[in-house]
Formats: structure tokens, sequence, C-alpha cells
């Protein structure tokens, strides 16, 4: 999955992709071990069970269009949870940002997000940077994968985990220059 890479997607198929293992090997060292989690972008429930085979429970999961047993129907938009969320949010911007914004700026509990690394170069994503203070660099990942599991290849765009909410509000501030090369942020 990339902005730059060749097209391997249908129309519309991009945010039904399933996590791959790599991203959340690079997470388990960031997270209190047997931490429980919910998962409310869960879709096949890759990225869940990924996390419970590394020793994390989780209680709850969920997506608009579960594409497994263990996935409840429902929106992360409605969610107020408990316990922390640890997520592979929709692909496209425009579906992740009002997730993200909410988990961020109105959830009580701490949330790991799986998104581009590239957002770390759009002022957009400023207002998350100054609510986290944990970012993890995934590198390259490969969305598209063989039949058996395993990447076709090295992957077109770098990823990160980036963790929002409480407890970590106000320790990056980034500065993002302008046009006229005066800084904001």
């Amino acid at each position: 999955m990339s902005t730059r890479g060749p097209a391997r997607f249908a129309a519309g198929v991009k945010d039904l992709v399933d996590t791959p293992p790599e991203p959340v090997a690079e997470l388990v060292p960031h997270l209190v071990p047997g931490q429980s989690f919910i998962e409310p972008c869960a879709g096949a429930y890759k990225l869940a069970g990924a996390l419970e085979r590394a020793g994390f429970t989780c209680v709850d999961a969920f997506d608009v269009a579960p594409r497994d047993a263990r996935v409840r129907q429902g929106s992360a938009l409605d969610l107020v949870p408990e316990v922390m969320c640890i997520s592979n949010p929709p692909y496209s911007r425009n579906l992740a940002l009002p997730i993200m914004t909410r988990a961020a700026f109105t959830w009580p509990v701490t949330s790991w997000w799986l998104v581009r690394l590239a957002w770390l170069t759009n002022s957009w994503c400023a207002p998350f940077l100054e609510t986290t203070d944990r970012i993890v660099p995934v590198g390259r990942v490969s969305w598209v994968r063989t039949e058996t599991g395993g990447p076709t290849g090295s992957g077109y765009e770098s990823s990160m985990w980036i963790r929002l909410g409480e407890g970590s509000a106000g320790v990056l501030r980034p500065r993002y220059a302008t046009k006229s090369g005066k800084a904001k942020g």
C-alpha cells in the first residue's frame, strides 16, 4: 500500500488490508507485558491476533465491516474506551483522521496507531503531535502478502506507531515552516 507505488488494489480495497506481523514486533517492546487492549478497526483480527500471540489480551475488537468471528460490528467513532487502544486505522486519511482526532482529544486512555511515517511532514499532523510522547518508526511495510502470509517485497512506504492521548500531552512540539519561511505550530 503506497501513495507512490504501483496500484495493486482495486478501488476501495486499500482500507481493507490486514496488518502484517512486522509492525507488531516493533510495537511490543513499548507496551507493558500482558497489558489489555481493544482494537476498534479490527477487520480480520490480524493485529489483535498478533498481539495476543505476543502475550497481550484483546478485551474487545470491532469494525464497521468485520471479517472475523471474533470481531463485532461497531464504529470507533462511537467508542469511549476504558483500556488502551491499539489499531491500524483505515489507510485513507479522510477515514482515519476523525477516529484519531477522537482518540487524541476525547478518549480517557492512551492509544497506539499504525500510520504512514510521511504524516509527520504535514502541518495537519501538528495537533496530534501535541498529544503524543512516543513515535516508533517501523520502516517499510509490505502490505501485499502472498497466500501463505509472507511479504511480496520490501514495501513502498515507511510506517510508524504513534501514541496519542492521556499521559502523552504536550511532550512533542513540532514547528512547521510556512512558504514564507516563518515557523508555525
